[in-house]
């Protein structure tokens, strides 16, 4: 368990694209991902600002490597747009099909993997003993390596035609890292806007805004 620290900016398309159009400058890397996201049948968990979701990244194969289940706690907001919430990790057997995830992991129960937040998920779930998918996003993501620290840009997708974007750094010395991504970003012509929202309150807007979805677009 530990205490996460990150920077998010907002991106325009346009912003996204020309900081994207230049990454051959800088050693990069590319992944496709999904986030998994799980709560009690009344949304319970988010409204108490918690996170708990299976991030997925696909291996290219009709499948995923590194499967890994994430537990957040509510987010604090520090200077610069900095957010620090607590935040627990466990990794998952890997690799796993399409058809091992919807085997296993439709349903989430308490007594199976990732022990340590479920004692807050139980207090929070009103007395659900499991937790239900209630939906997925699509993340496909660049990493830079700048400046001693790891730049990722994120594409993220709600629906076939529906993205945003956005520009993330995760650090421990943010009044160190602070300044320069700020640089980063004025020399790309780009405004430094703190993101507001995470993208699971994102996902939560989209779909109170389009109704019930499907639950995978995959």
């Amino acid at each position: 368990m530990g205490y996460e620290r990150e920077f998010k900016f907002a991106l325009t398309q346009e912003q996204y694209e020309e900081v994207r159009a230049n990454k051959e400058q800088l050693e990069s890397s590319e992944e496709v991902y999904w986030n998994i996201y799980y709560d009690d049948p009344h949304g319970d968990l988010h409204s108490h600002g918690y996170t708990y979701r299976m991030s997925l990244i696909e291996d290219g194969k009709g499948g995923f490597c590194k499967p890994k289940m994430t537990f957040k706690g509510s987010k604090h907001k520090t200077d610069h747009g900095l957010h620090t919430c607590e935040e627990v990790e466990q990794y998952l057997t890997a690799p796993l099909t399409k058809d091992d995830f919807f085997l296993h992991y439709t349903l989430l129960l308490p007594d199976r993997h990732h022990t340590e937040p479920w004692k807050k998920i139980a207090h929070m779930a009103d007395g659900h003993p499991y937790l239900y998918v209630i939906g997925s996003i699509k993340i496909c993501r660049t990493k830079f390596n700048y400046c001693g620290f790891v730049i990722e840009l994120d594409k993220v997708s709600y629906s076939s035609d529906t993205h945003d974007f956005e520009l993330e750094v995760e650090t421990h010395e943010p009044e160190i890292v602070y300044p320069q991504i700020v640089e980063f970003l004025k020399r790309h012509n780009i405004k430094p806007t703190p993101s507001r929202h995470g993208k699971l309150s994102r996902f939560w807007r989209f779909r109170k805004q389009h109704g019930m979805l499907p639950l995978f677009t995959w």
